[in-house]
């Protein structure tokens, strides 16, 4: 091999790797992003489960205190408790979506849980982080 061919294949090897570290910066910088995110969905989380002992505990007082029927007292714990865990579950997965979008147009990534309670959540949170992540790759090799 000549010298000349080798800088030649040098100089390709220099362009390739440069460009590796431009995606490799992007990727963590993307991960450092997700990371804040799942932080964040872990301290609402946290919220969500003083909300539910909040709920249930007015749910006791007024049976106990005002005479109300454990039927209604249970209902109306069970609608709080929904309502919050909904706007708990989707609020990380919503705020993960705004801070990943750097990409041009953005990256549109619908994302579906369901768990019967809010610890079943929070075990799965890296199985969210992780699905979340690959969803986003995809969006960024597709545009």
């Amino acid at each position: 091999m000549r010298s000349d061919d080798l800088d030649d294949a040098l100089l390709e090897l220099e362009d390739a790797l440069g460009g590796s570290g431009a995606v490799a910066t992007r990727f963590a910088a993307e991960l450092a992003s997700l990371e804040a995110g799942m932080t964040r969905a872990g301290r609402q989380s946290e919220r969500l489960g003083r909300s539910v002992q909040s709920s249930l505990r007015r749910a006791f007082d007024v049976v106990l205190f005002d005479g109300a029927a454990v039927g209604d007292a249970a209902r109306g714990a069970a609608r709080s408790v929904s309502q919050r865990s909904h706007h708990a579950a989707i609020s990380p997965i919503g705020d993960a979506l705004a801070a990943a979008s750097p990409f041009g147009g953005g990256v549109n990534v619908t994302m579906n849980v369901a768990t019967p309670d809010v610890a079943g959540f929070q075990r799965t949170r890296t199985q969210i982080a992780g699905a979340l992540g690959r969803a986003i790759a995809r969006g960024q090799r597709n545009q």
